[in-house]
């Protein structure tokens, strides 16, 4: 295989594992905060409910 050979395969499978990545870095920043504020209701409910921990992310900062 020459440098100038795309994997394309492998290229999506790097993409897919760093949004994965960040993702978790993004939800482990909003758990740390909701402990942190004393915010267990609103942890558990964003634990379930997608709308409602992207409404947190964004008020968070995040």
């Amino acid at each position: 295989m020459s440098i100038f050979e795309y994997d394309e395969e492998k290229h999506m499978r790097q993409v897919r594992e760093e949004g994965e990545q960040m993702a978790e870095e993004r939800m482990s920043r909003l758990i740390e905060k909701l402990m942190k504020e004393g915010r267990r209701e609103e942890l558990e409910r964003a634990a379930k409910d997608t709308s409602y921990r992207r409404k947190l992310l964004e008020e968070l900062g995040d």
